[in-house]
């Protein structure tokens, strides 16, 4: 697919200093890096407001996710996993908060992730939300991990 550079979207003013902020957490986290560089591809972000009043940052790929080739691994479903589960007499837990930002992303498909908004562009360094290969990726790693 021919690269796409979208327009930032704008921000609604009441979100405006959430959004910002936000930005400034990843950034400060590890998770985004600003750019100055060009670069081939560049996203719009869609903001979601999520139910404790903060906001999630997505990336919205939709012409990049169209061209991206799948790995199309398998991701079982629950009852698979309670039917594997059943017997057991030692269960684990595994905190998944922020799931996909447990994967780092190499320098080249990290700008591939490269986005926009009105105070300028940054990359994700690690898999954002968005990207439509993100839960093939997370389960990947978890199967590893479990391994």
């Amino acid at each position: 697919a021919k690269p796409t550079v979208a327009a930032p979207r704008g921000v609604r003013s009441a979100l405006e200093g959430t959004v910002k902020a936000e930005r400034e957490r990843m950034q400060a986290n590890g998770n985004i890096k600003r750019v100055t560089e060009p670069t081939d591809w560049v996203h719009p972000i869609a903001v979601i407001k999520k139910n404790d009043g903060n906001v999630r940052m997505c990336l919205d790929p939709g012409k990049f996710n169209a061209a991206v080739i799948r790995q199309h691994d398998y991701i079982p479903v629950l009852e698979e996993l309670f039917a594997r589960l059943s017997g057991s007499t030692v269960l684990s837990v595994l905190d998944a908060k922020s799931t996909f930002w447990q994967l780092a992303l190499d320098k080249q498909r990290s700008f591939l992730c490269t986005f926009v908004t009105p105070w300028g562009r940054s990359r994700f360094l690690r898999v954002p939300f968005g990207l439509s290969t993100a839960p093939e990726q997370f389960q990947q790693a978890i199967a590893q991990s479990l391994r």
